[in-house]
């Protein structure tokens, strides 16, 4: 009986295996022929002819989870690295808030942050005090307002034993207010700020029983616009104005005021897939009083570049920037400068922690008389307001980065055409000066980051400064000079230690004579402890080191000045 295909594979090896055990069978077992009824017909062996083919039916399903291959991991070459520098754009290019979708339901949109702030007041040793105060307020996830204000102040110390009559009092306050309005696309931002200063010259020569005394206000306002998209811009104008008035002991005041106009952009673009940048930054100044003519200066930094080249590894950017100044004069002639300089920056990240880097950055400083002030409170009473400029600012370093340790070594040269500087001849008072100089520098920092709790940072800087044409050291700039801090919170974050500090080694009290300033060595401690939700109590210790610290020649400051206060939080 022969069979050309089957149904299934269940049925062929069911027959298969009865083919098989049939014979064996029938020879074990004789048939009883006296019970025999019918005849037997069925045969005791077969024969199959033909050709058997299987056909399994054909399946289609998903693999079970848990059974199928792995993902194939893609093979990374040897030559390439995970980038771990800080992204090119810079933190305040960013946009400041992610804007809440034009759709989305009033249920799921942001809500308004509580308001906060704070008040602490106290003082401490020589009748000093402080007070400061911070409040802010969003009238909407997208408007802002911030108030800050504060104030330090002392009836002072005895500068010299020489003059122990003498009086040193000072007062300083300081304070503004800011709103923040930000929009799908850009953002606003205007400010208006002051600040008042009164002090005395103590230091200067033949004094016995009372000080000239300075009294220093400004006032100003700023305004600034900012952009995003895929064209960026930033666009800032503001107008401050300045007067300082020096009261002599037995002569009339001398006064000298400033009003200065700002003017600032940046415009970044792309341009066929690179980033190529525009800014600009004018200023231009008045002066009243005790500047014969009535003169105004000017100063611009303007540069313009583009990256040329940008890779895994290396980016190059390169440009070139102007830098013009117009300073009011200071004897019979105007001093003025324009300057051509090219400007660039280059990256190349050798492994994954280490990157080398070098970068050419002309630049030019101009803060004005409040800039002036603010570096030297002690300069002669008419100062002569010149920007400072350096042509050329060129450094080389590497940056290294492994775990919570960041490294950073560097070593460049500058050199400015206009150098301001400060010198105080024998027997005479602090001067401002200008003249041409170059400064060959080298350091390293190290900082700690990303360790709970604590953080800290270390830097230490080698400087070697001459004027250009005397060759004379620079004065008052330090050779050596190294800065540190630490903060460390602990007991549950109630409790907050931290420390700053600079030293500075010896340096040059003039051009003429080998007079020299002592070192400098200050450490201002302080320690915060929160004793309930809102109340933190405080306790300071400024000017810490092994004797009075004095930056400039005569004017030391009061030493450990211990303070004590209380916050309340909010």
């Amino acid at each position: 009986m022969p069979f050309r295909r089957m149904p299934s594979l269940v049925l062929v090896l069911g027959l298969l295996a009865g083919l098989l055990l049939l014979p064996a069978t029938t020879q074990a077992q004789q048939p009883d022929t006296s019970q025999q009824k019918l005849p037997e017909i069925a045969p005791q062996e077969f024969e199959i002819r033909g050709e058997l083919q299987v056909s399994f039916p054909s399946l289609e399903r998903q693999p079970l989870r848990g059974f199928a291959s792995p993902p194939t991991i893609p093979t990374v070459p040897p030559d390439h690295t995970p980038f771990v520098e800080s992204y090119k754009q810079d933190l305040e290019n960013l946009p400041e808030s992610l804007p809440t979708p034009a759709a989305a339901p009033e249920s799921v949109a942001k809500t308004d942050p509580p308001n906060n702030g704070f008040i602490e007041a106290g003082g401490g040793r020589y009748a000093s005090r402080f007070a400061a105060a911070r409040y802010a307020v969003d009238f909407s996830p997208r408007q802002s307002l911030s108030v800050h204000a504060d104030y330090d102040g002392t009836e002072g110390f005895s500068p010299s034993e020489s003059a122990s009559g003498l009086d040193t009092p000072s007062d300083d306050v300081e304070g503004g207010v800011e709103f923040r309005s930000r929009h799908d696309g850009f953002s606003i931002r205007t400010r208006a700020f002051g600040s008042l200063s009164d002090y005395t010259l103590y230091g200067q020569p033949n004094l016995t029983t009372s000080a000239p005394s300075r009294t220093g206000t400004r006032l100003g306002a700023h305004g600034g616009l900012r952009t995003f998209g895929e064209i960026e811009s930033r666009l800032g104008i503001g107008y401050t104005s300045t007067d300082y008035t020096t009261d002599p002991a037995s002569t009339a005041s001398d006064d000298l005021s400033e009003g200065r106009l700002t003017l600032d952009g940046h415009l970044e673009i792309p341009l066929g897939g690179v980033s190529s940048y525009l800014d600009a930054s004018l200023s231009r100044s008045s002066y009243r009083e005790d500047v014969s003519g009535n003169p105004s200066g000017f100063s611009l930094s303007a540069g313009a570049g583009t990256e040329i080249w940008s890779t895994d590894r290396l980016s190059l950017q390169t440009g070139v920037r102007v830098l013009s100044y117009n300073a009011p004069p200071t004897t019979d002639a105007t001093d003025s400068g324009t300057y051509i300089m090219p400007e660039a920056r280059a990256s190349y990240t050798l492994t994954s922690s280490i990157t080398a880097f070098a970068e050419n950055t002309p630049r030019l400083r101009d803060d004005g008389l409040h800039g002036l002030y603010g570096e030297n409170p002690y300069a002669d009473n008419v100062p002569a307001v010149q920007p400072t400029v350096f042509t050329t600012d060129a450094s080389t370093g590497v940056r290294f980065s492994a775990g919570p340790v960041r490294v950073t070594t560097d070593a460049g040269f500058r050199y400015a055409p206009s150098y301001q500087f400060f010198t105080i001849p024998v027997g005479g008072n602090l001067q401002v000066g200008y003249g041409s100089a170059r400064i060959l520098h080298g350091g390293a920092e190290m900082a700690l980051q990303g360790v709970e709790n604590i953080e800290t940072s270390v830097s230490v800087s080698l400087r070697d400064g001459a004027l250009v044409g005397p060759e004379e050291p620079i004065p008052h700039f330090s050779p050596v000079v190294a800065d540190a801090m630490f903060s460390v919170s602990f007991l549950n974050d109630k409790a907050l230690f931290q420390t700053t500090g600079t030293v500075e080694s010896t340096r040059p009290a003039d051009i003429t004579t080998d007079r020299e300033v002592d070192p400098y060595v200050s450490f201002d401690l302080e320690g915060s402890y929160q004793v309930t939700p809102l109340i933190d109590v405080l306790v300071k210790i400024q000017n810490v080191g092994p004797s009075a610290p004095t930056k400039w020649v005569r004017y030391p400051r009061p030493p450990a000045a211990v303070q004590a206060g209380v916050r309340i939080d909010w």
